[in-house]
This record gives structure tokens, sequence and C-alpha cells, in this order.
């Protein structure tokens, strides 16, 4: 009786696949509601992989990781090959389980002609992964719960490039996007509102902002529209992203019929930041500069003010708002 489960343990030791080898794999999505059914390629050199998932738009977004690896880089290209978003998430429930992780019951599919073994990881009640593994490590069948699916409609067994499956880490580099020294400081200043820390640096805004368990770190480059944005909300759960949105950059509050208010020493405008949002209102009251000296929210009946406790107006140098080594720097997120 004491020997059965060691002997059912090897039994599915010696079962589980070994994850190894050069693949290219096309995989199916599950079919949207409307237009062609959307596609993946997987790029796959030992245990370092590439999908390359294309849009309705064109774009294609690339995700680089590696089994048991918590964190992934994600780049959105637009149809030129530019990035336009590039993102690191660390998400211990999103990363593809490892071995480690996988249970094999011993169940058997045949899929293209090949056959797997099904195995399944739960992380939490609500999160579960489920696919089903070729000999030599092909990925068959992947389900996501409850995120998705993707099943393998061709497959190359063919020779990927180390480089191919090798996230470009240069564009976390903020240098890369628009220049991020100045030498107009005129409009510098530092200010803080109870959890928010602002500060201007030429044309560069940092705002660092904590609510509870989540806290943000936000640059935005008012002259190109690049945002750079990093949140924690939780032990192992972090995401960083940089982007050019210049859309997004723009100021585009509406002037308000109110007198100016003077706070720190300073005169202030008013501006309605959600003028055309049901249920929510936002009111700021900005200094020429854009340094926001208040803020006044209104959600269902809730309100509260923020006014600046302290207010510099002085310059401010890049080094001093540049994003910390620990959250742009690839070695931090173990690339």
């Amino acid at each position: 009786m004491r020997t059965r489960p060691l002997f059912l343990a090897i039994l599915v030791l010696a079962a589980t696949p070994a994850v190894a080898g050069d693949f290219a794999i096309t995989y199916e999505r599950a079919k949207p509601t409307f237009g062609k059914p959307l596609r993946t390629v997987l790029h796959q050199h030992g245990q370092r992989m590439r999908f390359d998932d294309v849009g309705q738009s064109g774009e294609v977004t690339q995700t680089f990781t590696t089994p048991g690896q918590t964190a992934k880089f994600e780049v959105v290209r637009r149809a030129d090959g530019t990035p336009r978003v590039v993102s690191l998430i660390e998400d211990p429930a999103a990363a593809p389980a490892p071995n480690a992780k996988r249970t094999y019951s011993g169940e058997t599919r045949t899929l293209l002609g090949q056959a797997c073994q099904v195995w399944k990881a739960s992380f939490t009640p609500t999160l579960l992964q489920t696919g089903c593994t070729s000999a030599d490590g092909v990925e068959l069948f992947f389900q996501d719960m409850p995120y998705g699916e993707r099943t393998a409609v061709s497959i190359e067994r063919t020779k990927v490039a180390a480089k191919a499956v090798t996230p470009p880490i240069e564009w976390l580099d903020l240098a890369t996007w628009a220049p991020v020294s100045t030498q107009d400081h005129s409009h510098d200043y530092r200010v803080r509102l109870g959890l928010i820390d602002m500060r201007r640096s030429g044309s560069w805004v940092r705002v660092d902002e904590t609510q509870g368990a989540m806290r943000t770190t936000r640059l935005t480059d008012t002259a190109t529209g690049v945002i750079f944005t990093y949140t924690t909300s939780g032990p192992g759960r972090r995401q960083l992203t940089i982007e050019r949105n210049p859309a997004a950059a723009a100021f585009t509050g509406d002037a308000m019929a109110r007198l100016n208010s003077v706070i720190q020493g300073q005169t202030c405008r008013w501006w309605d930041m959600t003028a055309l949002v049901m249920d929510f209102s936002e009111q700021q009251c900005r200094t020429a500069g854009g340094a926001i000296l208040s803020i006044e929210r209104s959600t269902r009946g809730a309100d509260f003010t923020l006014q600046a406790a302290t207010y510099e107006d002085l310059p401010q140098s890049w080094t001093s708002i540049a994003p910390e080594r620990e959250i742009a720097s690839p070695t931090a997120w173990g690339l």
C-alpha cells in the first residue's frame, strides 16, 4: 500500500514530455463573433518563446516568455514594424506553467495526427491552465481560463534563431522614444497633494500616486506624447508600459466659469476634466505651467478635495524624475 503512490508518481514523471527543441507553430484562437478566426504564431527556441498575435487592424502583438518565468515582455507593432506599445507584465497566474506545476493524469489525445498528453495547472479556483503536449514538447492545445484558448493548425520543426525569441529590451530606455534632457526649465515645479507627488522637468511630468495597495508612477512627455506607466497591485504583480500616444498625453480639460484660486502663493485656474462623464466629476486648479494645486472629485454622492501641501517653483533635473533602476532595468525583471 505504501509503494503505490510512489509508483504512480514515477509513472507520471516518466510520461512528462521534455520541453526542448525548435518549433514554429501556428495556432487558431477561439473564433470571434465577427470576422475571420484570429491566429497566433509561436516561435520556440529551447524554452524561450515568442508569440505573434495578428489583430484585425493589422497590428502585431509579440509576447516573449519562458515557462515558469513570471514576467512576460510584450511589444505592439504597427504595420510598418515600429513599436507603438512596449509592456512588461509580471503575474504568476498568467505565466506559462512550468512542468513542476503541471499535473499529468495519463490522458492522451491526438491532434494533427500527433499524440499528446493532457496536463492541468491550477493557481486559484478561478485561474486554471490546461494543455496537451507532445513527446518532444510541442504544445498542441492550450487553454488559459478564463482568458482564452488556442489549438495548433500547423507545426514546423525547424531551426529558430535565439535572436528571434530575444525581447528587444532596448525599448525600455526612454531615450529611445524621446529626448530626456532639455535646456528649458522655466516651468519646472514640484507639488505634493496628499499621496500624490508631481514633478516637472522640461517637457516631462512625473506623477507618483498611492491608492490602497496600488502604487502608480507615470511619466509623460508633453512634447512627443510618450507615456511611461509603472503599477504595482500586490505581491508579485506589477506592470510597466511605454507607449506613444499623443492623444492620451494631451491636456483635455474644459475651462470653467469659476474664479481663480490662490494656493501656496500661486494663482491657478479651474478646469473641468470630466465634462462628458456620467456619475463622476473631477475639477482641477492648474497654474499656467500645468502644476495641479487642487483636485475636487465627486462620485455617487461621495466628495473629497485634495489641496497642495507644498509647492516648489524650482528646476528639476532629469535624474530626479527618471524611473528608478529597479523599475525599468531589464535585470530587475529577470530578462
